[in-house]
């Protein structure tokens, strides 16, 4: 649905809609080919997997399922990346995320997915230290911009208040606004 729904969605900005496609499909990969594969790991001794068969199958569905976890918390974090951008720029925000960066940027993510995984396979404590890395910059990087968006929007927030006269003025009748709502 998020593939094919935001299409049709013309109040979502184009971009942001390529952050969105991309989670989804790292997700769709989990669903028709990550679990999949772990099911027939689970069901190797009901279905006579040969030794040889079994590592083949653990061994792909590991590299698939650290491809995918990496490109999804990437993705995750340049979405609140996006997110902040628009918060922060406010009508510059269109002129300077537009769709061939946000495309450069996915690129890259598939990139260090893919290079993830491969490292996986060579070089698994390489990998563990790699992954530690890209996932402690993602989770800082995530707190960061929450921080900052949570803190941009209490401005706004009480700049709002602070700029709203009271009384009958206010709203143009005899009834003053309330504040707190």
């Amino acid at each position: 649905m998020i593939l094919i729904v935001p299409h049709k969605v013309s109040s979502i900005y184009p971009p942001t809609k390529l952050f969105f496609r991309c989670l989804a499909v790292t997700d769709l990969c989990v669903g028709l080919i990550v679990q999949p594969l772990f099911v027939t790991l689970i069901m190797s001794p009901l279905i006579k997997m040969n030794v040889q068969g079994f590592f083949y199958v653990h061994r792909v569905r590991h590299t698939l399922s650290w491809i995918s976890c990496g490109v999804s918390v990437l993705t995750s974090t340049a979405i609140s990346v996006d997110r902040l951008l628009a918060l922060l720029l406010g009508l510059r925000y269109r002129h300077v995320v537009i769709l061939r960066r946000v495309r450069v940027v996915i690129i890259c993510i598939w990139l260090i997915g893919v290079l993830d995984g491969w490292t996986r396979m060579r070089r698994i404590d390489f990998a563990y230290n790699g992954t530690v890395v890209i996932l402690t910059l993602s989770l800082v990087t995530a707190i960061f911009i929450y921080t900052k968006k949570h803190l941009k929007l209490r401005h706004q927030r009480a700049q709002l208040y602070t700029n709203v006269p009271e009384g009958p003025i206010a709203n143009g009748g005899g009834i003053p606004l309330n504040k707190a709502r």
